[in-house]
């Protein structure tokens, strides 16, 4: 905008043309308290450069366990779908039968094996009881095995037991997650099952307990809203990993692993009649995105005080 200066025109002087200055209209500048400085929003330690290239060595050693352990997880796969009785079944003979009009037929000889084994497991049911090493332990032990009652009253560690050995039984391994969280309305030790799809272990371990791994990753698919409340501070970079029913391969997140992503295809599949009429009922597709949780181990130099022998 600009203001026309009349006192600057002189008419016995007509060479002095009228001229307009130019206002300040900045609305900043006519406060009368100095604007608020805006502090810069601190940087992310995991966007540090170390965390970075910590990041980047772990993605590649899960990649390089995913090609290692593929046809083993492909295998167990298999063995689940013998045990349910669609998979005994080769597509091509099932091409032949039904080309003949005929349906295959399925006598699961295997699944009653297997049953059998499980309903033992089942029957086989015992409680904890602690016992003591010497006569003045025995209150104590008689308190710890209530607490074990208690704890496994309270997860359901019965059931985790039995849906772990039926994977054990089926594909030869099954897992339990033991530890401890945060205590708000839940119990802080907890135990509970983990499907094998999802974990993917260190392949140079020898120790059954895994006590000699590096590291141990699980993989969860998590809807969007969920991961976004869980980790607000990078909703950014899960908003741009996720993915719908109609990019599920467009990206990066599906198709990585057959039976780890066998489960959420086959929904994705489900939905894709209900996903049609989203322009009626509103959005029809759940955004899904893959987390990847990772426990390892980096060796470090510490110092320790020790006391000499014979001191």
């Amino acid at each position: 905008m600009f203001e026309n200066n009349e006192h600057d025109y002189d008419p016995e002087r007509p060479e002095c043309a009228k001229f307009a200055r130019a206002i300040d209209t900045d609305p900043m500048r006519h406060l009368k308290d100095p604007a608020p400085d805006l502090k810069a929003v601190a940087p992310s330690k995991l966007d540090s450069p170390q965390i970075k290239n910590r990041h980047t060595s772990l993605i590649s050693h899960f990649f390089t366990e995913l090609e290692i352990q593929n046809s083993n997880r492909r295998r167990r796969a298999e063995y689940e779908s013998f045990y349910d009785g669609w998979g005994q079944w080769a597509e091509e003979d099932k091409e032949i039968l039904e080309g003949r009009g005929q349906v295959p037929l399925t006598f699961n000889v295997s699944a009653t094996s297997v049953n059998w084994l499980l309903g033992t497991e089942r029957r086989g049911r015992t409680d904890f009881r602690l016992l003591a090493r010497r006569k003045e332990g025995t209150k104590a032990a008689e308190h710890k095995t209530s607490i074990m009652k208690y704890l496994s009253d309270v997860n359901r560690s019965e059931f985790g037991i039995s849906r772990a050995f039926k994977d054990s039984t089926i594909t030869g391994l099954g897992w339990l997650e033991s530890g401890v969280q945060d205590a708000d309305n839940r119990e802080p030790v907890y135990d509970r099952y983990e499907s094998w799809r999802n974990m993917i272990h260190d392949s140079r371990a020898t120790e059954d307990d895994l006590s000699d791994a590096r590291y141990l990753f699980r993989v969860r698919w998590t809807d969007v809203d969920t991961a976004c409340a869980h980790f607000h501070d990078r909703k950014s970079m899960i908003m741009a990993s996720a993915q719908d029913t109609f990019d599920y391969f467009s990206g990066l997140g599906g198709g990585l692993d057959d039976p780890m992503d066998e489960k959420e295809e086959q929904l994705d599949d489900a939905g894709l009649t209900s996903a049609t009429l989203a322009p009626l009922n509103g959005s029809g597709t759940r955004r899904r995105v893959r987390l990847i949780e990772c426990w390892y181990r980096i060796p470090e130099n510490e110092m320790q005080m020790s006391t000499p022998p014979n001191s």
